[in-house]
């Protein structure tokens, strides 16, 4: 893909269309979580993370973030996770998701590589970063003070959004950067191919360091839903993942084939009344086996990742199998009668059309 060629007539990157919904529905709830300790579930409405994102963004100016320049993010998932991924793009940064629970080493070697100065964190990780030669900034105090309207910074669809690493496990870490049109098109794609829209609740549960925890935020953000954020630790326990989507009364979720044999084990799935999207992708998966399982608890939607193609199956809520795949479009394939379409009023919450996922890659900078 040419970087400098637009989305769409009139497209726009992924902070500047949560700018526009916090504008539409700055009431609504945009993100949900279970804060450490509490069993209420806390709301963070459209406007304040509008505001939080906005005085991260100016606090950052002030530290000299900027164009392709990369900000560290070590954050548990929370409302504070969503408002920095915002505040680094609005400052005209991009962001380096860095694991807490990483070896010293790797952290070491990852601000090395990017030459990122500057870490949004929190209290309870703040010891994570200490041997690190960064500027340890705190989300959760740091920030206040700072205007609550967004700075004047242009975000051009060709500029870097993130950074991304493989882990190394094969030899050096290998980074690449991703541009604002590239995860632009891919969330935008997701929102109208699978009709997402403001009564979605989308669970996030990936870890930042993966590309797909980056949709799991922004794909309800721009269209109006909410992004439920899992507990530290669920993406590992699938008892504690089901958990967390029954009581955050998820509508939406992701896992690898592997984990998803889990949960279609677990009887909790039963609680899970308001999901009616479930994807599952990055390793090959055994379709007809997990849809059987899954579609014994009331589940939906299926995809999976074979050697030639990533295929998603959509299954309604309560259906039963009744037949092979057939193909909805070029990568989209449905059990007969099963394949759900996008209403008008679904299609309305939307922007304009979006083309498929197309994202350019290039090589991370050295420092």
């Amino acid at each position: 893909m040419n970087p400098s060629t637009p989305l769409a007539e009139g497209a726009v990157t992924l902070p500047e269309l949560v700018a526009r919904q916090a504008a539409r529905t700055p009431s609504a709830t945009a993100v949900l979580d279970l804060p450490a300790g509490s069993a209420e579930v806390r709301r963070t409405s459209y406007r304040q993370l509008d505001e939080r994102a906005n005085q991260v963004a100016w606090r950052l100016r002030e530290l000299g973030a900027g164009p392709e320049r990369l900000v560290g993010i070590c954050l548990h998932r929370g409302a504070d996770l969503a408002a920095a991924l915002l505040g680094v793009w609005r400052a005209g940064a991009a962001y380096l998701p860095l694991d807490s629970d990483a070896p010293a080493d790797r952290l070491a070697w990852l601000i090395e590589d990017t030459g990122a100065r500057v870490v949004l964190t929190e209290a309870a990780l703040s010891g994570v970063l200490a041997p690190l030669p960064v500027r340890a900034v705190r989300v959760d105090d740091s920030v206040a003070g700072q205007p609550t309207s967004g700075p004047d910074v242009a975000v051009p669809a060709d500029a870097t959004a993130y950074a991304i690493y493989t882990s190394g496990s094969t030899g050096r870490p290998k980074g690449v950067l991703i541009s604002h049109a590239g995860i632009a098109n891919r969330v935008r794609w997701t929102v109208r191919q699978h009709a997402l829209g403001p009564s979605d609740v989308v669970l996030q549960k990936t870890a930042l360091t993966f590309d797909a925890a980056c949709w799991e935020v922004f794909a309800p953000l721009v269209s109006g839903g909410a992004v439920a954020m899992a507990p530290p630790g669920a993406e590992r326990d699938p008892a504690a993942l089901v958990r967390a989507a029954a009581e955050l009364r998820a509508t939406v979720l992701q896992s690898v084939p592997s984990v998803l044999q889990l949960l279609a084990d677990e009887p909790g799935l039963a609680d899970c009344t308001d999901l009616r999207l479930l994807f599952s992708a990055g390793e090959p998966l055994h379709a007809k086996e997990i849809a059987k399982r899954v579609l014994e608890s009331g589940r939906t939607r299926l995809g999976g990742k074979t050697p030639e193609q990533t295929i998603t199956a959509m299954l309604a809520v309560g259906s039963k199998p009744g037949g092979p795949f057939t193909r909805v479009d070029k990568s989209t394939y449905a059990l007969a009668e099963h394949a759900t379409a996008p209403t008008e009023e679904a299609d309305a919450q939307r922007a304009e059309p979006q083309p498929r996922p197309r994202g350019r890659k290039k090589q991370a900078p050295t420092a």
